[in-house]
């Protein structure tokens, strides 16, 4: 009996499948909307890439750059129009919009961004966090060479200590580790960070290095140790200068990178449950942030 059961349920569902159903989507409305990827040093200049999104039934990956926007960075003591600055033209960077002479630290403690396009108004607001607080700052390390194929092969093991001091215990803070080196065509390599407690951490993402809170704070203060290995190979490609950065950002950009990091790890599986990444871009979508940085060189 539970033999025929099974046979009956299994000719059901099979028959099922063969009733081809065809769901008609309208998307001859499709409105884009800005998108906007901006993060910046409060040092350095400012630098905005806007695209745009698209349609569901889009058959391309490619991002398309708005080419044409109105810009306005601005607090309540200042307004600056990025509408006359440049706008790159490289092909790489075509659709970045960046200001030769304003840094973000000059707005004080906030900054506001203003993007018009023919895709309407998107706005959003960054805070200027502070200086990261640091003491007992160190960074141990030794290059050695290894006999590999009849020759040798190059590396450097370090590790970092620093001590960062809560110096706005009222407030939720934040920050990020990272290190960096230039290779010999001057161009920037990032190096992975490993911990014994990695636990501690919120998220690790390789160019942006290990990120986490100030509930891993005690007294106000917390030390921190973090190992990493350098693979140089031949010794044409050795580098003896290397960076250490810790940055201090803020909760906006804390929360995009701990569900951008979720949303890479879903792999865009139909199986994984849907991953909102966090924007702070009103009427669009993307990050718009201030960090605040002390990069030492060893």
């Amino acid at each position: 009996m539970k033999k025929f059961v099974f046979i009956i349920v299994v000719l059901v569902y099979f028959s099922s499948c063969r009733d081809d159903k065809i769901i008609n989507f309208d998307l001859s409305d499709y409105d884009s909307k800005i998108v906007v990827n901006s993060v910046n040093n409060s040092d350095s200049l400012v630098k905005v890439f806007l695209s745009k999104t698209v349609a569901l039934a889009t058959d391309t990956v490619i991002f398309d750059n708005i080419k044409n926007a109105h810009i306005e960075l601005y607090n309540d003591l200042i307004t600056n129009s990025l509408d006359s600055f440049a706008l790159s033209d490289t092909l790489f960077n075509y659709g970045y919009y960046y200001n030769p002479s304003v840094t973000a630290s000059i707005y004080d403690d906030s900054v506001y961004l203003k993007v018009s396009s023919i895709q309407g108004d998107a706005f959003s607001k960054s805070e200027i966090p502070k200086k990261p607080e640091l003491k007992d700052f160190s960074c141990e390390y030794l290059f050695d060479s290894i006999s590999q194929y009849g020759r040798a092969s190059y590396f450097v093991d370090g590790h970092v200590n620093f001590t960062l001091t809560d110096d706005e215990p009222d407030k939720k803070n934040y920050y990020a580790v990272k290190v960096f080196y230039y290779k010999n065509n001057n161009h920037l390599r990032n190096v992975e960070l490993t911990n014994s407690v990695p636990v501690l951490y919120d998220t690790y993402i390789y160019n942006e290095g290990y990120i986490f809170s100030d509930s891993l704070f005690s007294n106000n203060e917390f030390t921190a140790t973090f190992d990493f290995s350098i693979w140089f190979g031949d010794y044409s490609n050795v580098v003896d200068t290397f960076y250490v950065e810790v940055k201090k950002i803020t909760q906006d950009y804390y929360l995009y990178q701990k569900t951008y990091k979720q949303h890479l790890e879903a792999e865009q599986s139909i199986f994984t449950e849907y991953i909102d990444v966090y924007t702070n871009i009103e009427n669009g979508y993307g990050i718009f942030t201030v960090y605040s940085s002390k990069c030492l060189k060893f």
